[in-house]
């Protein structure tokens, strides 16, 4: 009987995909005219997204939806009679594309060399501890890479990758797979991670809306310091609330501010007073941060600020203010 002694390994590294998708550093990607989300599409010449390559990709996933990536085929050991003669490499990664934010990509990629090496690698059988023998594994998660296999008769195998004493792949196998060339022959847009507006502003797409979460519970309070003269300069991001029972905004707009506008914006905060008992649903608010503390504004409502110094507390904002928070978060 064999031992296998789990060893926690620091560092990312390890961690690299999930579901068998490979993790790839973020390119530029030139946007293209046409029905979106298609990126890139292959030439008439090579395998069809979905097609025999065998890396089937869904249709777009629309922004906020539900990630549905088509299930992997079921992984089978390379046959002795299964001679390929293409090899596809199926990856998911992190594309920038100008003026459209990052998204989320499936590129296929033919090999042009180091084929057969790698196909030798994945004739091997699987190496197991001898019994009474203890193996120290690590626990990361390790990187599996997403083949698929073609012979002449166009059969599409997703081969087993063979495993260590340990269960992740062998050595030679992932030696084989880097030494790869490859050559992307399709690649479709999955789902956008960051819109261009998110990048462009440093405020995120999406935010919580505390107020709507937490003002039935704070109480009145101010006037006195928001965040304080030692607090870094802030910025401001606006947010529309499109549906209440989500509990959430969407970026409308948003910038850093300047040293003065920050001044300028603290000080008109600091001086409001304790909010009035109200009730009007608010359909806009703005989250104003600097550094980790953050204070929120309805713009619209009841118009309070919310802050988050200790327990919620609620100030009123007046015309004034709410007007200068709606003037600062517009781009210069």
């Amino acid at each position: 009987m064999r031992t296998v002694v789990a060893v926690l390994a620091a560092g990312a590294a390890g961690v690299m995909a999930l579901a068998g998708c490979g993790s790839q550093p973020a390119e530029s990607l030139q946007p293209e005219t046409g029905r979106e989300p298609t990126a890139r599409r292959a030439p008439a010449d090579a395998p069809a997204l979905g097609g025999r390559s065998g890396c089937r990709i869904p249709a777009a996933i629309p922004d906020g939806g539900p990630d549905q990536r088509t299930p992997a085929p079921k992984q089978e050991r390379l046959p002795a009679g299964f001679t390929p003669v293409e090899i596809y490499v199926c990856t998911e990664t992190m594309r920038s594309v100008p003026g459209d934010g990052d998204w989320m990509v499936r590129q296929v990629r033919q090999v042009v060399q180091g084929g057969e090496a790698l196909v030798a690698t994945l004739r091997r059988p699987d190496r197991r501890a001898e019994s009474g023998t203890e193996v120290a594994c690590t626990l990361e998660l390790p990187f599996v890479p997403d083949l698929r296999l073609v012979d002449r008769a166009g059969r599409v195998l997703y081969p087993r990758v063979p495993t260590d004493q340990c269960g992740k792949p062998q050595a030679e196998v992932m030696r084989a797979y880097e030494a790869l060339k490859l050559e992307t022959v399709a690649e479709d847009r999955l789902r956008r991670v960051q819109s261009e507006q998110a990048k462009t502003t440093g405020c995120p797409d999406g935010w919580k809306d505390m107020i709507a979460i937490e003002a039935p519970r704070a109480k009145p309070g101010g006037p006195g310091p928001v965040f304080g003269r030692s607090a870094p300069d802030g910025s401001v991001c606006v947010y529309q609330v499109r549906d209440r029972s989500r509990l959430a905004g969407m970026l409308v707009n948003g910038r850093a501010l300047s040293g003065s506008e920050w001044a300028d914006l603290n000080d008109r905060l600091a001086a409001a007073r304790p909010a009035a008992a109200c009730n009007r649903p608010h359909t806009r608010f703005a989250l104003v941060r600097a550094g980790q503390q953050a204070v929120y504004v309805e713009l619209d409502g009841c118009r309070r600020i919310q802050t988050e110094s200790g327990r919620p507390m609620l100030r009123q904002a007046d015309a004034a203010l709410v007007a200068l928070v709606e003037r600062l978060a517009r781009a210069r």
